[in-house]
């Protein structure tokens, strides 16, 4: 699709119909690329459609001539559940999400022989093992849909496809390390947790259990390509009240700020506000929820900082 010059818009099948067509109207989708059996999600549309059980494989490729991409066009779209209940889409540029890519390869030591893939393709944090294992070579480990409600399956996929890296949330990497047989996750050298508070409980039985494993916090909304924020975690943070979530990364400027924009004294707290190369432009047919959260940067004229509702 990328090739292609289009951008992609990942949908979940189970998702309600309603949302679905939703979606496809609001991003105006043009060509769908699903299959047979998913017909009937997308009938009351007459959309180009792209059948992957249905293409011959014996076409002849290599007359296709694809066009060049500008680092402006459009990447992907990934719609979030909107406060109010209406979803809302975010647009990432191809240079939001290199940059967002480029910035692993500067932040990690190395990077995937194998990815464990376990969100789905619909969710953000998704495009972390995406685009960085493909991009370096790697093998991207697609999870089987609802894997965490199996651990001894995560454990078994892991030791199978010698799984270096994963990206899981905390809670469920906590109950993997309390019931799996450590001799099934040999294979694993990083291990990233994102999307909830990580607990000290958590990374003391990390380094009790996978000492020579690094693990890593990541944080950081949709609207600011995956991450903006990582710290590697270290023995010495358990010491500390809280597990750190580190310093802005991937060309991102973090800011906390109080209630009229002012940044707050060091050792006190403050909302987060983020800028730079990772960041969307806003939602899309949004203007006014753009314009609440996407709001101009008081310390860099001519640009955006977003308003992420989050303390720090």
């Amino acid at each position: 699709i990328l090739k292609a010059g289009c951008a992609y818009l990942p949908i979940d099948p189970e998702y309600p119909k309603q949302r679905v067509s939703f979606m496809l109207k609001d991003a105006k989708v043009n060509t769908i690329v699903s299959q047979n059996s998913l017909l009937p999600l997308f009938d009351e549309f007459e959309i180009n459609l792209i059948l992957i059980d249905q293409i011959d494989n014996l076409q002849n490729s290599n007359s296709i001539k694809l066009p060049v991409i500008k680092e402006t066009g459009l990447a992907y779209v990934i719609y979030t559940s909107g406060s109010t209940g209406i979803p809302k889409g975010v647009p990432i540029t191809h240079k939001n999400i290199i940059n967002s890519t480029a910035g692993r390869l500067d932040f990690y030591d190395e990077t995937p022989s194998a990815f464990l893939l376990m969100s789905s393709i619909s969710f953000d944090s998704s495009k972390a093992g995406i685009f960085w294992t493909l991009c370096t070579g790697g093998n991207l480990v697609i999870a089987e849909k609802r894997i965490e409600q199996d651990i001894e399956q995560i454990a078994n996929v892991i030791e199978q496809h010698k799984v270096s890296h994963t990206l899981m949330l905390p809670s469920l990497y906590h109950v993997i390390l309390e019931n799996i047989e450590t001799n099934k996750l040999k294979s694993l050298t990083t291990v990233m947790v994102a999307g909830e508070a990580c607990s000290k409980s958590l990374c003391d039985i990390h380094f009790k259990t996978l000492s020579n494993v690094s693990l890593y916090n990541e944080y950081g909304p949709t609207e600011a390509s995956v991450w903006c924020i990582a710290h590697k975690i270290v023995t010495a943070d358990l010491h500390n009240v809280q597990i750190p979530i580190g310093k802005a990364i991937a060309n991102a400027q973090i800011y906390l700020l109080d209630d009229n924009k002012n940044k707050v004294p060091f050792g006190t707290s403050g909302e987060i506000y983020i800028g730079g190369e990772g960041l969307s432009k806003g939602y899309l047919n949004r203007p006014e929820l753009t314009s609440d959260v996407f709001i101009n940067n008081p310390f860099k004229t001519d640009e955006k900082l977003y308003k992420t509702g989050d303390l720090a």
